[in-house]
C-alpha cells in the first residue's frame, strides 16, 4: 500500500476489507466494495441464478424457441412485389381476402406454410387493416403461422408513426380484454413481442405473472417479452422463473431469459 499521508490521503478515505479475518469471507463482506466498483466503472456482478440457467440450458437450447426470439425479417419475392406495385387497391384487396380466405380453410400448419411467402404476405395485410379497424373476428377462428407475423411486424414498425401507435394500442387493448377469444389475445401478445412493442412490456410481465391467465396467453406473452428483449424486465422474470411449476413455461421462461441476457449489454 503506498503512502499516501503526503498528499492528505488516509486509509479511512478509501474502500478496505479485513483480508486476514478468521471465518471465509462473505458477499456481505466485501458488498461496499463491490458497491463502489459497479457505481465507477462498467463491471457488474454475476447473477448467480442467470448463471445457473446458463449452465442448465445452454448445453441442450430448443433451436425452435431460439430461433423465433431472434425475429428474423421475410425477403420479398418478385410476386411480392408486383403486388406492393399494384395500382388497383380494390383488386388487392381482393386478394388479401381470398389468401385469408384459404388459409382459414387451411387443416394445418404444414398445409398453411405451403401456401407460400406470397400467401403470407397477403394474409399479414389483410391482417393489419383488420387490426387498424379493430375488427377482432377476424382472429377468432385459428391460430396464425409464424411466416405471416412477420410479415405483419414489418408492416406495423414501418407504419407512420401514428397509425403504428394505434395498431400497437389496438393489439394491447385485445390482450388486456379477457372477455375477448382466446386466440385474439394469444396473437395480441405474439404480435407485440413481434412488433418490438416496448411500451407493452409491464401488460406482458403482469400476463405471465397472473397464476389465472389463460395458459397460452402467459407462453406467448413471455415470448413475446424475449423477443423485445428489455434487460428491464430480467429481475421479474428471473423471480417468475422460480415460482414456475409448468415444465413447458418453464423451459420457455429460461430460454427468454438466456436470450435477453445475450442480446443486452
Amino acid at each position: 500500500m503506498p503512502d499516501f499521508r503526503g498528499v492528505g490521503i488516509s486509509l479511512s478515505n478509501l474502500q478496505w476489507i479485513d483480508l486476514f479475518q478468521k471465518s471465509p469471507l462473505s458477499l456481505t463482506d466485501i458488498e461496499a466494495i463491490l458497491r463502489s466498483i459497479e457505481a465507477q466503472s462498467n463491471w457488474r456482478r454475476p447473477n448467480i441464478e442467470l448463471i445457473e440457467i446458463k449452465q442448465r440450458y445452454e448445453s441442450q437450447p430448443d433451436e425452435s424457441i431460439s430461433e423465433t426470439l431472434r425475429v428474423r425479417e421475410l425477403p420479398f419475392t418478385d410476386r411480392i412485389l408486383e403486388l406492393r406495385a399494384l395500382a388497383n387497391p380494390a383488386e388487392l384487396r381482393a386478394l388479401e381476402k381470398e389468401a385469408y380466405e384459404d388459409y382459414l380453410s387451411s387443416t394445418d400448419a404444414k398445409q398453411s406454410l405451403q401456401q407460400g411467402l406470397e400467401s403470407s404476405f397477403l394474409v399479414a395485410r389483410f391482417l393489419y387493416r383488420a387490426i387498424r379497424d379493430n375488427s377482432i373476428e377476424v382472429f377468432r377462428h385459428k391460430p396464425f403461422i409464424y411466416p405471416i407475423h412477420q410479415y405483419l411486424s414489418q408492416m406495423i414498425r414501418t407504419a407512420e408513426e401514428i397509425e403504428r401507435k394505434t395498431v400497437l394500442a389496438t393489439l394491447r387493448e385485445w390482450l388486456r380484454s379477457k372477455e375477448t377469444y382466446e386466440t385474439t389475445r394469444d396473437f395480441a401478445a405474439f404480435e407485440l413481442g413481434m412488433s418490438k412493442a416496448h411500451d407493452a412490456k409491464n401488460q406482458l410481465l403482469e400476463a405471465v405473472e397472473d397464476p389465472f391467465e389463460l395458459a397460452l396467453v402467459r407462453y406467448y406473452a413471455a415470448m413475446a417479452l424475449g423477443m423485445i428483449a428489455s434487460k428491464s424486465t430480467l429481475i421479474r422474470l428471473l423471480k417468475i422463473l422460480n415460482r414456475e411449476e409448468e415444465p413447458q413455461m418453464k423451459n420457455l421462461l429460461a430460454h427468454v431469459i438466456l436470450h435477453i441476457s445475450n442480446a443486452v449489454p
